[in-house]
Parts: structure tokens; C-alpha cells; sequence
């Protein structure tokens, strides 16, 4: 399956597509890109906030996981979002707990698994493509919900992205967002071995 969305934005040219699999050199150049895309944030957090690199690959390759993919006017990948529907073959997401409690729209509820923009590409409006890329996947199988999880030192470029990815409205005006939960890292350190 390939579908194809076009968007013009900051007077450079984005064609965004979903696609089924990406694999052999464009798959190891994405991995690249992918992990550049990272290294600051996982800098700077206790829980990783990208995959391994064979998760990632293997996603790739996996056609349940769909590929909203990003070109830039030079047919370069500047940006892509991992994604399923299939939320029982994510191994942290609680797939009951969503079919549980979003019973009418279990089976639609896109989870994005990873994300990135290309270093270079930042700041240049490949993340707006990208995020109405996702959001018609989620219209096209009659969904409506989006789902993703990261730290929260992380999340502050959210809102931002929404604004500019639907015409300047923001969060709560185009999409009805929530937190359902969050996750908190401990240290705990032994009060014996402090006190020596």
C-alpha cells in the first residue's frame, strides 16, 4: 500500500506517503538519520527515547508498522513517523486497557511507535507533513485517535507542532487530547551507604 500527500510548507516542498516497508540501504540510511535525531535527548533522560537499532530495522521491514515518510525536494527521507494500529504486538502498550476502556475504537487507534526529522531538517516545517501525514491515516481507517508516549521533559514541542500542522488551532481545538497516565523513573539510593 502507498498512498501519497503533498504539502508545501515554509516555501520548501514535502511529499508525504505512507509506506508498507523500507528495507536494505535507504532502511540503514533512515537508522542513521533516526539515531542522530536522538543523542541530544537521550542525553538528557533516564529512559531511552529511541529504539535499538534492530527494533527499529525490524519495524521497518514490518509491514503492520506503517511508514509516514517525509521527502524532501531532493527525494531524501527529512522526516518519519513509525506507527500500528495493531497495539497487542507493541510489548510496553497495555492493549487491554484499550480495548477496555475505547471499545468503539479499538483497531483505530494509531500508536506512533517512533518519530524523527532529520538534523538539517529541523526548524524547516518537515514535522507539519509529517504530523497531517498521520493524522489522514488515522481518517482513512474512520479513527480518530492518536496515541504515543515519551518523557515528559520531551513533550513541550507538541503543541506547537499541532498549531502549525492544522492551520494554527491549537491542541485542545483540534484534537481532544489527555494525558492517561505517567510514568515516573526512581533512584533510590541505599540511606546505609549514604550515611558512611
Amino acid at each position: 500500500m502507498r498512498r501519497g500527500y503533498e504539502a508545501a510548507v515554509v516555501s520548501r516542498e514535502y511529499i508525504t506517503e505512507v509506506i508498507d516497508a523500507i528495507i536494505g540501504a535507504q532502511a540503514e540510511r533512515a537508522w542513521d538519520d533516526y539515531s542522530a535525531s536522538y543523542q541530544d535527548y537521550n542525553r538528557n533522560t533516564p529512559i531511552r527515547q529511541s529504539l535499538r537499532r534492530d527494533d527499529f530495522l525490524a519495524y521497518l521491514a514490518d509491514s503492520t508498522y506503517k511508514k509516514v515518510v517525509v521527502w524532501d525536494g531532493s527525494g531524501n527521507i527529512a522526516g518519519m513517523g513509525i506507527c500500528t494500529f495493531h497495539l497487542d504486538r507493541l510489548p510496553w502498550i497495555n492493549a487491554e486497557f484499550f480495548r477496555r476502556n475505547f471499545p468503539s475504537e479499538y483497531g483505530r487507534i494509531l500508536h506512533l511507535v517512533g518519530m524523527y526529522v532529520r538534523p538539517g531538517q529541523r526548524g524547516l516545517g518537515a514535522s507539519v507533513p509529517l504530523m497531517l501525514g498521520m493524522r489522514q491515516l488515522v481518517r482513512d481507517r474512520g479513527g480518530r485517535l492518536v496515541g504515543f508516549d515519551c518523557s515528559a521533559k520531551l513533550q513541550a514541542w507538541l503543541p506547537g507542532v499541532v498549531m502549525q500542522a492544522t492551520g494554527g488551532q491549537a491542541v485542545g481545538q483540534a484534537f481532544e487530547s489527555g494525558e492517561l497516565d505517567r510514568q515516573v523513573y526512581w533512584l533510590l539510593a541505599d540511606a546505609d551507604q549514604l550515611a558512611d
